[in-house]
C-alpha cells in the first residue's frame, strides 16, 4: 500500500511538472496548458480526499468499534455486530464499486466472489471481517489481540 501511494503521488507530482514543459510553445504557452493544467489540479485534489477518508486507527469504545478517520468516522455498535472473523485473504478478484483503491488504503465499497459486497477500511493484510448490518473488513495492526478484545466486549 506504501508503494501504490508514493508512485501515485510522486507520479502525479512528476506529471504536473512534465506537462507544463512539454505543452510550452515559443510563443508562450498554448491554449492545452491550460486544459491540462485544470486535469492536473483535479487529480491533485485526489491526494487530500483520499488522505481524509483512509482509515488512521481501529478504536474500542464502550459501546462500538470505531474507524477513526480525519473526514469521518465509522461507528461499528457492538449491539450491531452478528460474528467476527479473521481473514488472511478476501478473494482474488476484487471488485471496488466506489472508494480508494491502495492510495493511502483500500476505502469504500469493494466486492469479490468469495466474500460478496463488503465495506473495506484497510490499511494491511491483517484482516477482520465483522458482520453487522453490512460486511465490514479492517485491518488493526496487532489483529490478534484486537480480536479478543472485541470478543470479550461481544460476550
Amino acid at each position: 500500500m506504501k508503494a501504490i501511494t508514493y508512485g501515485t503521488i510522486a507520479l502525479i507530482l512528476c506529471i504536473s511538472v512534465l506537462i507544463p514543459y512539454l505543452v510550452y510553445t515559443d510563443s508562450g504557452l498554448s491554449d492545452e496548458f491550460y486544459t491540462l493544467t485544470d486535469m492536473m489540479l483535479a487529480t491533485l485534489l485526489i491526494i487530500p480526499f483520499s488522505w481524509a477518508y483512509s482509515p488512521k486507527e481501529y478504536l474500542l469504545t464502550d459501546d462500538a468499534v470505531v474507524i477513526k478517520r480525519p473526514a469521518k468516522d465509522i461507528v461499528i455498535p457492538y449491539t450491531s455486530i452478528k460474528s467476527v472473523n479473521k481473514k488472511d485473504s478476501l478473494g482474488n478478484r476484487m471488485i471496488r464499486q466506489i472508494g480508494d483503491g491502495g492510495l493511502f488504503s483500500f476505502s469504500g465499497t469493494f466486492r469479490s466472489r468469495e466474500e460478496g459486497k463488503m465495506k473495506m477500511y484497510v490499511k494491511n493484510t491483517n484482516y477482520i471481517v465483522i458482520m453487522a448490518g453490512e460486511k465490514y473488513v479492517i485491518s488493526p495492526d496487532e489483529r490478534d489481540e484486537f480480536m479478543m478484545m472485541l470478543n470479550s466486549r461481544l460476550h
